[in-house]
């Protein structure tokens, strides 16, 4: 009796391993290519093609938003040189450092910096000041500890100062 269960448990096993047989609806290849109409060419639309400017600095990974200038011929006064920044605030949030900047700018505006937010390495960072030596960032640095920003550190980077006629 057990041969016998045991032979009828393995041929069970062994009909179900069969595959099934494949069945035809109808429809062949070209049913298909009849569906879908694929003569639309998106180059022949004479729709506006949309571009987004950006200002990178040299080492092309960093994008930098300066504050805005009301006067166009400000801007073409300036040259870049390398200096020094304050950094004093980095997030990832864009919108906790505009805040940021936005304070930093009513704070330092009567001491004449400039504030900069600076897209670097998936983080939003808030800087100041554009000193070309190390003293005059440093002094740049000790207003901003005396404003409560005291993680305030000096970094290298680009600067803007006035071209020379």
């Amino acid at each position: 009796m057990i041969r016998f269960t045991l032979f009828l448990g393995l041929l069970l096993i062994l009909a179900s391993c069969g595959g099934s047989r494949a069945t035809q609806t109808g429809h062949t290849a070209t049913d298909a290519k009849k569906k879908y109409d694929e003569s639309f060419d998106p180059r022949t639309l004479n729709d506006d093609d949309i571009v987004i400017a950006r200002t990178v600095n040299a080492s092309g990974d960093k994008t930098e938003t300066a504050e805005k200038k009301e006067n166009t011929a400000e801007n073409t006064s300036f040259r870049e040189v390398n200096g020094f920044r304050v950094q004093i605030f980095v997030t990832k949030d864009f919108e906790r450092a505009t805040l940021v900047r936005e304070e930093a700018r009513e704070m330092f505006k009567d001491a004449g910096y400039a504030t900069y937010l600076v897209f670097e390495s998936n983080m939003y960072k808030v800087r100041i000041g554009d000193a070309q030596t190390r003293e005059d960032a440093e002094k740049i640095r000790e207003q901003a500890r005396d404003h409560n920003y005291r993680e305030a550190f000096i970094v290298r980077s680009k600067i803007r100062v006035p071209a020379t006629p």
